[in-house]
C-alpha cells in the first residue's frame, strides 16, 4: 500500500525529470509495486530526491511513516526528519518516559512542538477529625493517584531539563498547554523560564492556562523575548493558581510597559477582559496584526469608548480577521460593533457571538456583507438577528464561504419566498397551507422573490421553526440548500426536521462536496433507506451525526451497518 502511495503522488514529479535510456513514458511503471520498479526509470528517479519523499511523507499517517523507515536507509534519512516535525508530548501519558529517550536524540528535527500536561496532582487531605483512622484505611486508589502525581512531576522536571540543555533555535511553533497539578507551579512558565535563550526563531506561541487578570505584563515580557513571533495565543483560567514574582517568563520585576514595535501579525486572547488603555498600548506595538480575537470572561463590563475603537482602526489598519466574544452576560456595545465596521475598511471575517447587535450594527453589516468571507453572528442579542434579517444578509452575501447562525430560527416560509420561482404553480391546497404562515408573519414577509446570493458558502449553521412545517416548506429549504454546491458541512439544530425523501431530501444531491452532515433533533429516527442514500450519493461524508431515539447502541450500530452495506464503513455515526 506503501509503496503504491510512493507511485501515484509522484508520478507528476517523476514527468518533469528528464529520461535516462530513452523512456518514452515517464509513467509507465507508475502503478508498479515500489520493489519491481526499474531502477532507471524516471518514478525511480524521483523517489531517489529526498525532497520529493519528504512531500510524500507529508501526506502519510503517524504508523506508515513509522514503516516507510525500515524500507531502506535512504528512505530513513529522508523521512525521519519528517516524522520528528511535528510532536506532540503527553506528560501523564504512561509512554512518555520511553518517548523521552527518543526526544533528546531528535530534538534538532522539531519544528513544531506541542506538550501537555493534564495531571492531575494529590489532594491534600485534612486529618484534623480523623485522627489515625486515614492511615489505615487508606485505599489503593488513593495510593495510586499520588504515585501518578509524583510521577507526572518527574516527567515534568526531566522535560523541562531536556528542552534547558539543547538547542531550539530552530523551533518554529511551540503549544503549551500545561495545567496545574495541586500544589506544583505552571509547567507552561517553567517552561518559557527554563529555555529563556533557548527559542529565537519562535514564529507561533500558543500559551494555555496562564494565572489572572493580573498577569497581563507576561504578554509584552513574552513579545519582547521573541521578537520573530507572528502569532501567539494566550488562555486564563480562573481556576490556576497565582503565578508569584519569581516565576515569571523573564524574572524581571514590574516595569513600564515597552514601546518597541513587533512583528505580531495573530493574536488571540481567551479569558481575559482587557481594559481600554491595556488593550491600545498592545496594538498599538502591532501595527501588521491581522487577526485579532477576544474572548473575555463572563459577565465583564467593558470601558471600550468609540475612540478606543477608532484608534485601534488607526494603529492596525491591516486587520482582515475580527472575533470579540464577550461571554454569557457581558456587554459589548451594538456602537462599539457598529463603528469597527465602519473603520475596519479591509474587514473579511466577523465572528461576534453573544454580542448586543442592534439596528445600527445590522444597517452597516447589510452595507458590507458583500466582502464578508466569514460571518458568525450566533445567540446575538438586543435585539440580534433574527429570520428576517438573516434573509435579507443572505440576498447579498456573495463571497461568503461560512455562516454561523446559531440562535437564528429561520421560518420555513422566509427560506421559501427566497427560492427562484418554480416551474410549477402553487396548488389551491398548498397555497391554502401557507396562508397561516405568510398572515402570522406579516409585514416581515417580502412579496417579492429573491435569491440566496451565498453561492460559494461551504459551512453552514443555521436552525428553522418547524413547529409548524409540512412537506412544501421543506421542500423549498432542501432546494434552497441544494443551490449552495460547495457545502462541506450542514447543521441543522433546532427541532423536529424532517430528514426523509418526502421532505424532499433528495435535491440535496448535488451537494457532492458534502464531509459533514449534522441534523439535531430529526422527526425520527432516519429509515435505511435514507442512510444509504446518504452513504452512496455523497462520496466525500465522513461525518453523519443524527437523531437516534433514546441514544441507543443498537440503533447506532444499525446504522453502521447500514453504511457499511454500501460500502461506507470509513463514515463516523455519531448520536445527538
Amino acid at each position: 500500500m506503501f509503496s503504491r502511495a510512493l507511485c501515484l503522488v509522484s508520478r507528476s514529479l517523476a514527468s518533469r525529470l528528464p529520461s535516462r535510456g530513452g523512456d518514452s513514458d515517464p509513467d509507465a511503471y507508475a502503478e508498479s509495486p515500489f520493489n519491481t520498479l526499474d531502477p532507471n526509470s524516471a518514478t525511480t528517479r524521483a523517489l531517489a530526491l529526498p525532497e520529493i519523499l519528504e512531500r510524500i511523507g507529508s501526506h502519510l499517517d503517524r504508523s506508515n511513516l513509522v514503516n516507510s523507515l525500515f524500507v531502506s536507509h535512504h528512505f530513513y534519512e529522508s523521512l525521519l526528519p519528517v516524522l520528528w516535525f511535528s510532536i506532540q508530548l503527553r506528560i501523564a501519558h504512561p509512554s512518555f518516559p520511553r518517548i523521552l529517550e527518543q526526544l533528546e536524540k531528535n530534538l534538532s528535527l522539531i519544528r513544531d512542538l506541542t506538550i501537555e500536561d493534564i495531571s492531575k496532582g494529590a489532594e491534600r487531605r485534612d486529618d484534623s477529625d480523623n485522627d489515625d483512622d486515614e492511615d489505615t484505611d487508606e485505599d489503593e486508589g488513593g495510593r495510586e493517584a499520588r504515585g501518578a502525581a509524583f510521577r507526572g512531576y518527574l516527567h515534568r522536571i526531566r522535560s523541562i531539563e531536556i528542552l534547558a540543555r539543547n538547542d531550539l533555535s530552530l523551533l518554529q511553533c511551540l503549544t503549551l498547554n500545561c495545567g496545574f497539578p495541586t500544589n506544583s507551579a505552571s509547567t507552561s512558565v517553567h517552561i518559557l523560564n527554563s529555555c529563556l535563550d533557548k527559542f529565537s526563531g519562535l514564529k507561533h506561541l500558543d500559551i494555555g492556562l496562564l494565572s489572572n487578570t493580573r498577569d497581563r505584563l507576561y504578554i509584552h515580557q513574552i513579545l519582547d523575548t521573541y521578537p520573530l513571533l507572528e502569532s501567539l495565543r494566550v488562555a486564563w483560567s480562573a481556576q490556576s493558581p497565582l503565578l508569584t514574582e519569581d516565576q515569571g517568563p523573564l524574572k524581571q520585576e514590574r516595569q513600564q510597559h515597552p514601546t518597541k514595535r513587533l512583528s505580531l501579525r495573530r493574536l488571540h486572547l481567551n479569558g481575559l477582559q482587557w481594559p481600554e488603555q491595556e488593550f491600545l498600548h498592545l496594538v498599538q506595538r502591532s501595527p501588521h496584526l491581522e487577526e485579532l480575537t477576544i474572548q473575555g470572561p463572563s459577565k465583564a463590563r467593558w470601558d471600550w469608548t468609540v475612540s478606543t475603537v477608532e484608534r485601534f482602526a488607526e494603529f492596525c489598519p491591516h486587520i482582515f480577521r475580527l472575533h470579540i466574544d464577550p461571554g454569557y452576560g457581558s456587554d459589548f456595545e451594538d456602537k462599539l460593533l457598529a463603528r469597527l465596521l465602519e473603520t475596519l475598511s479591509g474587514l473579511r471575517s466577523l465572528h461576534v457571538p453573544r454580542c448586543d447587535l442592534g439596528p445600527r450594527t445590522f444597517k452597516v453589516l447589510k452595507d458590507r456583507i458583500g466582502q464578508m468571507e466569514e460571518l458568525n453572528i450566533a445567540f446575538t442579542r438586543k435585539p440580534g438577528v433574527d429570520g428576517s434579517k438573516l434573509v435579507q444578509l443572505m440576498t447579498r452575501a456573495r463571497n461568503l464561504r461560512y455562516l454561523d447562525a446559531s440562535g437564528v430560527s429561520l421560518d420555513p416560509w422566509l427560506f421559501y419566498v427566497t427560492q427562484q420561482p418554480e416551474t410549477h404553480p402553487l396548488s389551491e391546497q398548498d397555497a391554502q397551507e401557507d396562508i397561516s404562515e405568510c398572515s402570522r408573519l406579516g409585514p416581515q414577509v417580502s412579496t417579492s422573490i429573491t435569491s440566496w446570493a451565498c453561492r460559494k458558502l461551504e459551512v453552514i449553521s443555521i436552525g428553522f421553526a418547524t413547529l409548524h412545517v409540512n412537506n412544501r416548506q421543506c421542500h423549498a429549504i432542501y432546494a434552497n440548500l441544494s443551490h449552495l454546491p460547495n457545502l462541506r458541512r450542514i447543521h441543522i439544530l433546532p427541532n423536529h426536521f424532517p430528514i426523509n425523501f418526502e421532505s424532499g431530501l433528495r435535491q440535496l444531491a448535488s451537494l457532492r462536496q458534502l464531509v459533514h452532515f449534522d441534523a439535531h433533533g430529526t422527526e425520527k429516527a432516519i429509515s435505511e433507506d435514507v442512510i444509504k442514500w446518504m452513504g452512496t450519493t455523497w462520496p466525500k461524508l465522513q461525518v453523519l451525526r443524527l437523531y437516534i431515539d433514546g441514544k441507543e447502541k443498537r440503533a447506532l450500530a444499525l446504522v453502521k451497518s447500514w453504511l457499511r452495506d454500501v460500502g461506507r464503513d470509513d463514515v463516523r455515526v455519531e448520536a445527538d
